[in-house]
Order: C-alpha cells, then sequence, then structure tokens
C-alpha cells in the first residue's frame, strides 16, 4: 500500500499496480462474466443513493498527493 487516507468518512487506499498474467475476460461465454456482474450489482446497491456530496473529487485528491510526494505545501514527500 502506498496511501491511505480518511475523508468524511470515507476510506481511501491506493495500492501499487500489478501486472497480472490473465486478464480478464468479459467475453459473452466468459467464466469471469458473472463475477464482475456481481461486483457491480454489489457497488451499485452500496452506493446508492450516491453518499457525501461533501467528498473531495478523486482529482483534488490525486492532486494533493503529488504535491506531498513532490514535498509540496501540504508537508514533505510521502515516506515508503
Amino acid at each position: 500500500m502506498l496511501w491511505s487516507g480518511n475523508t468524511a468518512g470515507w476510506i481511501t487506499l491506493m495500492f501499487e499496480r500489478l501486472d497480472t498474467r490473465r486478464a480478464v475476460d468479459l467475453g459473452p461465454a466468459s467464466p469471469d462474466l458473472g463475477d464482475v456482474m456481481d461486483i457491480v450489482r454489489v457497488l451499485g446497491e452500496t452506493l446508492t443513493p450516491a453518499p457525501g456530496a461533501e467528498v473531495p473529487s478523486a482529482s483534488d485528491n490525486v492532486q494533493f498527493l503529488m504535491r506531498r510526494r513532490s514535498g509540496g505545501p501540504e508537508g514533505g514527500a510521502l515516506r515508503g
């Protein structure tokens, strides 16, 4: 994990991207399709109605992280 934060009751985690050996197949006969659809259904149920209009946008969070990484005004570079 590279970073975590908590804003307005939301927890955000940032992980390194991992290269995988197998791509998810979303074709009509794919064995992966059921799992993907289950995840989309759960996310839709959990995030409806959309929570927290006061939560900062993802782009705001990324800009904050980039400033921290470069030692910007939020104080110091990210520590590993």
